[in-house]
């Protein structure tokens, strides 16, 4: 059976893995952090023993991961061309937490039904183990969203920043460089020229925009649609990471009619501009994939 993905309700649906995400990454991290209460209060004989702490909330958070994992299976499919990679690893990672997690709920259950010390012990286990993956599972998944390395990407810059200014050989004052100070020239008088004509010359052509793919193009794309538009996350199915997949979005030498300089026109307030959720691109930018767009000579 496959999953209808061109269906507006189908891609509606898989777009509320945004809404239902972060419930079961809180809900098993404080539900593992109850577990690890309990055992501490354990070794105090007179504390009442807990067969299942926090199970409310790993029931809650194993309805909310198994709703996230289907909802952010289909919202792949239907969103990403490519689902393979990183994009595939948080699939399957998704899948495996629901149903880690709705395990240590069925353990929970038993436990407290039976007061099944054995039961409780798989309870706790698997709740500590549920708890990484869960996390985990949501960390590529902001990588995916956000790009790597979002999160300390600031302080990574600004080492690269610093690295070539270490690098710079020290300056020295203009009088330390051995100049040595120029001597008193005498101005040579004037030539003496006869009555000027002015003699018109014809204008030059003015030259073409001469725009270079990987030296002008490519750092637009690189910093303000790769992060949406590239291997593992290809939102609307639409990659610009590389020369041949930007030439899927382009008709040579038409940008009026290229999918890759349509949307970046229109005004921000358009649902439909891009980048999404971001300002326009500059009109320097626009003008230059336009150029590079135009001289592209059809096949």
């Amino acid at each position: 059976m496959q999953i209808p993905y061109d269906s507006p309700w189908v891609q509606v649906f898989g777009r509320l893995h945004i809404v239902v995400l972060h419930f079961p990454i809180a809900l098993v991290a404080v539900a593992a952090l109850l577990v690890l209460w309990s055992m501490i209060r354990r070794q105090n004989e007179d504390a009442p023993r807990q067969f299942s702490p926090g199970l409310w909330l790993v029931g809650i958070a194993a309805v909310s991961a198994a709703l996230a994992a289907v909802t952010g299976w289909v919202f792949a499919g239907a969103e990403y061309a490519d689902t393979k990679g990183s994009l595939g690893l948080h699939r399957w990672l998704g899948v495996a937490s629901a149903v880690l997690v709705v395990a240590a709920y069925v353990a929970g259950i038993t436990a407290s039904k039976v007061s099944s010390t054995r039961a409780s012990r798989l309870y706790i286990a698997i709740v500590l183990l549920a708890a990484p993956l869960v996390g985990f599972t949501g960390h590529v998944g902001g990588g995916l969203v956000h790009g790597k390395d979002f999160v300390f990407q600031p302080l990574l810059q600004a080492q690269r920043v610093e690295e070539p200014a270490k690098q710079q050989p020290p300056t020295q004052p203009l009088d330390q460089l051995g100049f040595e100070e120029e001597a008193d020239v005498i101005p040579e008088p004037p030539l003496l020229t006869g009555p000027s004509v002015e003699i018109e010359e014809p204008a030059e052509p003015i030259p073409a925009m001469t725009v270079l793919f990987e030296d002008d193009v490519m750092p637009i794309l690189q910093d303000s649609c790769v992060s949406c538009h590239r291997e593992g996350k290809s939102r609307g199915r639409v990659r610009l990471d590389d020369l041949e997949h930007v030439l899927q979005t382009v008709e040579r030498g038409k940008p009026d009619e290229s999918l890759l300089v349509y949307p970046i026109e229109l005004p921000e307030s358009d649902p439909d501009s891009m980048p999404l959720d971001r300002p326009s691109l500059p009109d320097e930018q626009i003008a230059i994939i336009r150029a590079w767009v135009a001289s592209l000579e059809a096949e």
